[in-house]
């Protein structure tokens, strides 16, 4: 068994605080992001979550951003995050893995989905009341995945 891991995360660009906690083929990321990010992809399938308000994406630095109550972003997508305050939750699953397989079918090429608003809610409130809770990973880790298998 492995040890989740927590790290405190500061964006490489804009502002904020946050908490990492991974397990073998998933990532959380949970915090305040302050400023909107540069446009990044990554390998991994995203999907983000806002505790109270949507959260706000774009997919080129000069696209409008777009609000989302919860999101799927396919694997190497370019993207960013505007926060603006927001307090967030972005999951990161290895689209080859089992647990990527569900958020994987319900990505769309080339485009953020939006997830259906009760499934994004539930989402959301099974990750931020575990947060609220606790910090400890491992009661985030179990909320997350749990959320994620859920979808």
């Amino acid at each position: 068994m492995t040890t989740p891991d927590r790290t405190i995360a500061r964006p490489a660009r804009g502002g904020g605080r946050g908490q990492i906690c991974s397990w073998p083929g998933g990532v959380l990321w949970i915090g305040t992001s302050d400023y909107p990010g540069a446009v990044h992809a990554h390998h991994a399938i995203q999907l983000g979550f806002g505790d109270d308000e949507p959260l706000h994406f774009r997919t080129a630095e000069d696209a409008p951003s777009v609000p989302y109550l919860g999101s799927i972003i396919p694997a190497d997508m370019p993207h960013a995050l505007d926060g603006s305050g927001r307090r967030s939750a972005i999951v990161f699953v290895d689209p080859e893995s089992a647990e990527g397989m569900g958020p994987r079918e319900r990505a769309v090429p080339g485009s953020i989905a939006h997830l259906p608003e009760e499934a994004a809610r539930a989402a959301a409130r099974r990750i931020f009341d575990a947060w609220n809770q606790g910090h400890d990973c491992a009661s985030l880790i179990n909320a997350t995945r749990t959320a994620v298998r859920e979808l």
